[in-house]
């Protein structure tokens, strides 16, 4: 690991400029996840600024999600994630309906543009494995209950087989999200019953082997949430 790759910083300091000197570092040493970095003191010398300044630049890094902190065993590279984001999300965004909106159309344009290839993988043990979940969400739907995880998984285990790192965690990120601010009161579904048969049609479209009826069933599942973010709109409006 050459820590000559690390360049001088003029002075004053800007913090900004000691992460962007740190951020190429990684890159050009071709530092992967899991990768230890140099110590603060070497970094500090091979930028001629005081630790002090590398440990704000470091601990700006660690809030983006670039690297993380081991205690007693120094900073790492860490594996790409939306944790960041997410733990960062602008609380704009729980009163305002309009950009969970736009969240839920990327959702829906994906999941509408790989459930065929996505069904074409699954197994009977996967197929099983919704079975079981949709019988969890008809329970909790006799008895008004809400199921957040359960809807989760159900979405989640669709599209498992594609093996795709991005779009799974860009897919789970999207669905985290738009929960947080869907658990709300005011966006609750005020029919459990009806989002259940909305995933009992989901399922059954897949049990048929047919996409085209999964896609609309899913158009109609989205239209749905769609339709309840514009009755929060009225009510608070």
């Amino acid at each position: 690991m050459n820590v000559y790759l690390l360049q001088a910083v003029a002075s004053p300091v800007k913090h900004a400029e000691v992460k962007r000197q740190i951020r190429r570092f990684i890159v050009e040493s071709g530092l992967k996840p899991g990768d230890r970095l140099p110590t603060e003191q070497h970094i500090a010398y091979a930028i001629g600024v005081s630790r002090t300044a590398v440990r704000e630049g470091l601990r700006s890094l660690e809030a983006l999600g670039v690297i993380e902190a081991r205690q007693g065993d120094g900073r790492y590279i860490r594996a790409f994630n939306f944790d960041a984001i997410l733990d960062n999300l602008p609380y704009s965004l729980a009163v305002d309906p309009h950009p969970v909106r736009e969240l839920l159309e990327v959702r829906e344009a994906l999941e509408l543009s790989f459930i065929e290839r996505a069904m074409s993988l699954l197994t009977a043990d996967d197929v099983e494995a919704l079975r079981l979940i949709l019988r969890t969400m008809g329970e909790k739907a006799r008895s008004q209950g809400y199921f957040i995880e359960e809807d989760m998984s159900f979405h989640r285990a669709i599209f498992a087989r594609l093996g795709n790192t991005v779009l799974s965690k860009t897919l789970n990120a999207f669905w985290v999200l738009l929960q947080r601010l869907l658990d709300q009161p005011r966006l609750r579904a005020r029919d459990p019953q009806q989002v259940y048969e909305r995933h009992v049609e989901i399922l059954a479209a897949i049990e048929a082997g047919d996409a085209g009826r999964a896609r609309e069933a899913l158009r109609v599942h989205f239209d749905d949430i769609r339709r309840r973010l514009d009755d929060s709109t009225r009510a608070s409006g």
